[in-house]
């Protein structure tokens, strides 16, 4: 399957009702790099001829991945946060987002929003860069606004924090999960800083 609009339906459809898996495959369709990986999709079954069932072996995608050497670091970022979220190997989140641009890093933490069960959120929408231009930004900016950002995804996973009564268990746990990762990348983005 080569069109990448088709094979982003098929993979979301697998993908529903699984939050990892819906967070992985919206990452890698939102920030464009499904048509990176869309040769490692797989068709649902042998009778889905037309190919409208399809989905991702994570391992085989983290395999590839650690072998693939045409990838551009702030593609190999991209897609390793979306390997990460479907749970198919640990990612340091703060090497990541310092190496992504700006409207990537929106996305990935729209993803780890979406991962912990939480609404849609502004995170969701690409924005322009900060200066208001399309205008690359120096990694100072991209530091601080990184930083920014992640407190704003820490802020709407906490923003109901105490009202969990109706969270399964595993939303808990990925909530918790997740505000780890944002701690760690703070830490890094910190560091990176000095």
């Amino acid at each position: 399957m080569t069109d990448t609009t088709a094979l982003a339906a098929a993979l979301a459809t697998w993908a529903h009702g699984y939050l990892p898996d819906e967070a992985a495959v919206k990452l890698l369709t939102d920030s464009g790099m499904l048509r990176k990986v869309a040769h490692l999709a797989r068709p649902g079954d042998e009778f889905d001829q037309d190919h409208t069932r399809m989905w991702i072996d994570w391992t085989e995608a983290a395999d590839w991945l650690d072998n693939d050497g045409i990838l551009s670091g702030g593609e190999r970022r991209v897609i390793a946060a979306a390997l990460s979220i479907a749970e198919a190997r640990p990612v340091n989140l703060g090497e990541v987002l310092a190496g992504v641009d700006h409207n990537n890093a929106r996305h990935i933490l729209a993803a780890l929003v979406h991962v912990a069960g939480l609404p849609r959120t502004e995170l969701d929408r690409p924005e322009p860069f900060p200066s208001g231009t399309n205008e690359p930004v120096t990694f100072e900016q991209m530091r601080r606004e990184s930083f920014r950002l992640l407190g704003e995804a820490q802020d709407v996973l906490r923003s109901d924090w105490r009202e969990t009564a109706d969270l399964t268990r595993e939303q808990v746990e990925a909530r918790e999960r997740a505000c780890a990762y944002i701690d760690i990348a703070k830490g890094a983005l910190d560091e990176a800083g000095r």
